[in-house]
This record gives C-alpha cells, structure tokens and sequence, in this order.
C-alpha cells in the first residue's frame, strides 16, 4: 500500500511505502530470482528486454513468481527429431525375382 506525505516545509511530496505479504509472496527480487535459475543478473536484464515480465518499485526490480516460471517455459523449444537417412539397398540384396511363366 502506497501512502501520500506532503511535506509542506519542503514543498515535495513523498511516497510511503509499505509491503504487504501477498505481494512478497508473488513477486522475487531480481538478484534473487537470477541465482535461483543459475544465470546472471545481466542475463535476467536481457530477458526482460525480450519480454520477461517485471515490476520496478522501490528501487529493486521484482519479479513475478509464476508468470517468470510461465515466461521462461514458453522460451524452451523442442528439437526437431534428426531425419533418418534412406540407407542404400546393398547390390546383392537388390535381386530382381525371375517372372514365372504364365
């Protein structure tokens, strides 16, 4: 929840913020989120240039728990199977069956 402090001495308005456990629950640090899935901050970086959902607040990067998971999964592509290769009949295998008469 986001409280309003108007300062009037100063003539600047300031944010109050607190955290409520839901939102904690939902959402991980940006370093933390990295470490948890063995890659570099720098990496996460470029994963949010690429569409990795986030939230800036209070000066951290966080991220969403499960829509990272969700974002992550649907990055992870299947290989194509490698084509079998027609093996070439051998010679002596390749016997054409004599006719029989009619």
């Amino acid at each position: 929840m986001l409280w309003l402090d108007w300062r009037a001495s100063s003539n600047e308005v300031l944010w109050t913020a607190t955290l409520d456990s839901d939102f904690l629950a939902a959402y991980e640090k940006e370093s933390d989120w990295a470490e948890g899935h063995g890659i570099s901050q720098r990496t996460a970086a470029r994963y949010r240039a690429l569409g990795l959902p986030f939230l800036t607040f209070g000066g951290w990067i966080w991220i969403p728990r499960r829509e990272g998971r969700e974002w992550i999964a649907s990055r992870v592509k299947r290989r194509n199977p490698r084509r079998q290769r027609r093996q070439a009949v051998p010679a002596s295998l390749n016997i054409i069956a004599p006719r029989t008469p009619p």
